[in-house]
């Protein structure tokens, strides 16, 4: 700035010869995330950079005199230190260390519901979600005894129960990352008799004290008419 009551602006000052960097605070990255570190950096009269990873030069290049940044490699755990020098033409500089830690996170998985079916159904599985940065291999075991053992990409597991005996079997996942840490969780699956259906025939009972033949009724009705026609023959007669 210039000084005055104008508020004007010198935007190509000379004789400033200080060199500004802002320290950065320590910072984790996941294994094989894309990271990157940028240093906040000033000068009018900027000269170079080096950064350096444990003591040895990274990469390094003429300076612009603006924010340095620079690519972190993280497909290794572990913890690093990177270091960047800066130098200005009037000979002052400054120097930043930034410790870097490279971590994996340890796997997850759900909790799928129990499952309960009638023996002989089908179309019965158990679907995990498990998930890491690096996945490795997933485990089933039956009652405690591994029953499935196959390369895991991080996806879904899927694991039929079809074809099982009356009774309640224990199952558990366990998934496994690339250096060993590792998560499981176990499903208990029902298998009950199988459902027997049954044709019924329906039949009318009669009340009680209704048990009359029903020809008896036909004879006791011809009988009644008989009655009645005697009768009106005879009331003629008189």
């Amino acid at each position: 700035n210039i000084p005055g009551s104008a508020g004007s602006a010198d935007h190509y000052p000379m004789g400033h010869s200080s060199v500004v960097l802002v320290n950065r605070t320590d910072v984790q990255f996941e294994m094989n995330s894309n990271a990157s570190i940028i240093w906040t950096a000033f000068s009018e009269v900027p000269e170079i950079y080096i950064i350096y990873i444990d003591g040895e030069v990274h990469e390094s290049g003429v300076w612009a005199g603006s924010d340095i940044p620079t690519n972190v490699t993280t497909d290794t755990l572990g913890l690093y230190n990177y270091t960047l020098f800066v130098n200005g033409t009037s000979g002052d500089s400054k120097t930043d260390t930034v410790n870097v830690s490279i971590y994996v996170a340890v796997p997850y998985i759900d909790s799928p519901s129990d499952i309960t079916y009638h023996y002989g159904q089908i179309g019965n599985s158990i679907v995990w979600h498990p998930g890491t940065q690096s996945p490795d291999r997933y485990e089933v075991y039956k009652n405690g005894i591994l029953d499935c053992n196959e390369t895991w990409d991080g996806s879904a597991v899927s694991y039929s129960v079809d074809g099982l005996s009356v009774g309640t079997y224990s199952f558990k996942l366990r998934v496994v990352d690339t250096i060993g840490n590792d998560a499981n969780d176990t499903v208990q699956v029902t298998v009950t008799e199988a459902v027997v259906t049954t044709t019924t025939t329906t039949t009318t009972t009669p009340p009680p004290g209704f048990n009359v033949d029903m020809g008896i009724l036909l004879v006791a009705g011809l009988g009644g008419t008989a009655v009645i026609v005697i009768v009106l023959i005879l009331k003629l007669r008189k």
